[in-house]
């Protein structure tokens, strides 16, 4: 669990020195297996304090069981003991989670090197010239917004054109006949598809004059 933190200690000799070994040498796939190794680390004790809180609450249920107030202190005692084990495995996780953050930072560090370093110095970023870039930019920005106003003018001018070929809205007295219509419909009794059609039927051509007129 420490090893990773002995590791970096020994980065530095006594004289102050760097050593041998360095963080601009390491692989990524030493980084890699001690990722492994902190992680086994991390799902062990996990487990062991998913099996102290079971001993915990064993001892808590047996507890309550006990006729007397000695018997119950026992088992009281027992628990506050694994309670004290849990909250030193919880110390370790936490030292374990940083180990684990160190090493997932030093890992993009790594990713971030090998980007650049494929990158190099011949991609077509790397030949723009800043101040050239950023003239491009204002000019290109500005020339972006004058057609988006345009285009806004014209969506503007077509929506204005499309509402003079809507269909007038009813008036108000049209309206309110619909709404007496479908109120009163609701207590008239309902008529079957077969009476509809035949009062459909039976509409002779003065009724369709009378409607029409």
């Amino acid at each position: 669990m420490f090893k990773l933190l002995k590791w970096f200690l020994a980065l530095f000799s006594m004289e102050g020195q760097i050593s041998k070994q360095n963080l601009q040498n390491v692989t990524a796939e030493e980084i890699r297996r001690e990722r492994i190794k902190v992680e086994q680390t991390e799902a062990r004790v996990n487990r062991e304090i998913e099996e102290l809180e079971k001993q915990k609450e064993a001892f808590f249920a047996k507890g309550v069981q006990c006729g007397s107030d000695r018997q119950k202190l026992q088992f009281a005692r027992k628990v506050k003991e694994l309670d004290a084990q849990v909250e030193a495995r919880d110390r370790q996780l936490n030292l374990v989670s940083r180990n684990l953050r160190i090493l997932h930072g030093v890992t993009q560090l790594k990713e971030n090197e090998r980007v650049l370093r494929d990158l190099g110095m011949e991609g077509l970023v790397n030949k723009m010239d800043l101040t050239e870039l950023q003239e491009y930019v204002e000019k290109a920005t500005v020339e972006g917004q004058f057609q988006m106003d345009k285009f806004n003018e014209i969506l503007t001018s077509l929506d204005s054109a499309e509402g003079v070929y809507q269909a007038e809205a009813d008036d108000a007295d049209t309206l309110a006949i619909l709404d007496a219509m479908n109120r009163a419909s609701e207590y008239a009794p309902r008529e079957t598809v077969a009476d509809i059609e035949e009062k459909t039927e039976t509409f002779d051509d003065d009724d369709c004059m009378m409607m029409s007129g």
